[in-house]
């Protein structure tokens, strides 16, 4: 079964200097991120797969609810988002 999901890689743009520099700092940065990150990712039915650092690793099965509907018939053309 296939099935359509949006990947979405992050980073946080300085951290590993910033590491270096303040690592309180650093860590408190990764904290505040992780806290406006996952209530969004939940929101779209999404899941945190990996964390390496600074860095996630997420998938939201539910992203695109509107193309899972479009996909349950005949072939029903473009959807508006997607139309020329």
């Amino acid at each position: 079964m296939r099935k359509l999901a949006a990947i979405m890689f992050t980073d946080i743009v300085g951290y590993t200097a910033l590491m270096g520099e303040d690592e309180p700092k650093a860590l408190q940065l990764l904290q505040k991120n992780r806290e406006i990150l996952k209530p969004i990712i939940k929101q779209f039915h999404g899941e945190w797969l990996k964390e390496m650092g600074d860095s996630g690793y997420i998938a939201a099965l539910e992203a695109f609810p509107h193309r899972r509907a479009r996909t349950k018939g005949p072939a029903a053309g473009p959807t508006p988002c997607c139309s020329s």
